[in-house]
């Protein structure tokens, strides 16, 4: 069937006229946005915080009255390990909109920070919060700030505050014992450390977890030792535990291997520790022939805010998916899938990728157009394929496609037919400029437009779908 001639224009709505109209807020919506925020509250009160972010998300028509509703979406956002994006745009608008009920404009700036941090935008959060209070959260963020900018001056003066004005909060000693600074930094740092073991049995007893994270500036061995087997008697032991106590002798290599293997899932970086440390052939091996049989995901946390930036699954020792959140959103914006331990298709963002024979591309789809390439003529390596520990370990190249490089090299681009239903326009390439486009029908041929230096010149076209080109288009 052909389509409207009309399909064939660009419309452009200009929606101006109401632009320049005051926005009404109603005591309805007011309401209404009360009884949304109400249930939602209610929902993540009892912990069901995913039912709570489907109706926050109905809630949203009425966020321009209510502030606490944007809030509380952001936060559901950030729990349920949705798009940081749009948890700080929400965060945001709470704050702009600065209508609030049962939480307040700091508590938004706070969280619009919070998300700035784990999105890396450092700088942005420490202007957020010139706005905020000082406060025991305020000291936190701000240390965090400080510490993905890498200002070690900024990070060891505001430490030395806030261990001062809050030495029995946790979050801060445990920022600075999972902080290595620059040996330039080893005095200073050395005295802010100190003050933490000083107030480190109290400090215990709200995070048993700081026994093991201690351990790297604790120079008596055998007081580390007992702290980490202290630990591990009245603690289900973190995995993060298993190289501290394996190098302490707490535990063998043997223990070591089957606690970082238990839970199906393990960081990169843990299990390279564990296999420094292991001190015999056998538990090597051990390792080794664990890792080639392996079923179940190795991720990376590099900046520890519990949120993984890559992931990759494994079957059977081979990996079946790389998985990597580059701009730190929360949400994977490249996934490889992989076939015998070779990449065949990817996602990235909203590229989707084809390869006939890694990296060579057979087709790309991007935007409605597929962009299809001569065999073993173009390539993409978004992977690079290392070895850890004896297996495949992808890591990303960050290489980027750029569009101007999909027209220079494709053989031909296609895309649905702006004339008739269900019918492809093919698109031939030669040298990045279009020679000729046909449209498909069934495999049928029904229009054909020719060009000249890049741009169409006539067209035949079978209007009537008889299977004789009748019409002529001159352009």
């Amino acid at each position: 069937m052909r389509k409207s001639m009309r399909n064939k224009v660009f419309f452009f709505m200009f929606l101006s006229v109401f632009g320049g109209l005051p926005v009404q807020i109603y005591a309805d919506d007011t309401a209404i946005a009360e009884k949304y925020f109400q249930w939602a509250q209610k929902a993540v009160d009892e912990g069901r915080w995913g039912p709570a972010l489907i109706g926050l998300e109905r809630a949203l028509d009425f966020a321009e009255c209510s502030s606490d509703i944007s809030y509380l979406f952001a936060a559901a956002l950030l729990h349920e390990n949705q798009s940081r994006v749009a948890a700080f745009t929400a965060a945001k608008l709470a704050v702009e909109t600065d209508k609030w009920r049962y939480y307040s404009r700091e508590q938004g700036l706070l969280l619009q920070a919070e998300l700035e941090i784990r999105l890396h935008r450092f700088q942005s959060a420490l202007s957020t919060l010139k706005e905020v209070a000082t406060g025991a959260e305020e000291a936190l963020v701000r240390l965090l700030a400080y510490k993905g900018l890498e200002d070690w001056s900024g990070f060891t003066t505001n430490a030395s505050v806030a261990l001062e004005k809050y030495p029995r909060d946790v979050r801060i000693a445990r920022i600075l014992l999972e902080t290595k600074p620059p040996s330039s930094l080893s005095e200073v740092y050395r005295s802010l450390i100190e003050k933490i073991f000083k107030r480190l049995p109290a400090l215990l007893e709200v995070d048993p977890e700081l026994a093991y994270i201690a351990t790297p500036f604790i120079t008596d061995f055998d007081e580390a030792r007992r702290l980490v087997a202290a630990y591990r008697a009245v603690n289900e032991p973190a995995p993060a535990s298993i190289a501290a106590a394996l190098n302490l002798g707490v535990v063998d290599g043997e223990t070591a291997i089957e606690e970082l293997f238990r839970a199906g899932t393990f960081d990169k970086n843990l299990a390279l520790s564990v296999w420094s440390l292991l001190r015999d052939n056998d538990s090597r091996e051990q390792m080794r022939q664990n890792l080639l049989s392996y079923s179940g995901l190795i991720t990376e946390d590099n900046d520890r805010d519990d949120c993984i930036e890559t992931q990759v699954k494994y079957e059977d020792g081979r990996i079946t998916e790389f998985s990597h959140d580059g701009d730190f959103d929360g949400v994977f914006d490249t996934v490889v899938s992989f076939e015998n331990g070779t990449p065949i298709r990817a996602r990235v963002k909203d590229i989707q990728v084809i390869w006939e024979q890694y990296p060579a591309v057979l087709d790309i789809l991007v935007n409605g157009l597929r962009y299809v390439f001569k065999p073993n003529d173009f390539f993409f390596t978004p992977l690079k394929l290392n070895s850890i520990v004896g297996v495949l370990y992808p890591e990303t190249t960050q290489t980027v496609l750029a569009e101007r490089a999909l027209i220079t090299e494709a053989l031909f681009i296609e895309r649905d037919s702006s004339e008739f239903i269900g019918a492809v326009e093919r698109i031939e390439i030669e040298n990045g400029i279009p020679i000729r486009a046909r449209e498909f029908l069934d495999e049928r041929i029904v229009s054909e437009t020719t060009f000249s230096a890049g741009k169409p010149v006539s067209e035949i076209i079978d209007l009537d779908l008889d299977g004789i080109m009748e019409t002529k288009r001159v352009f």
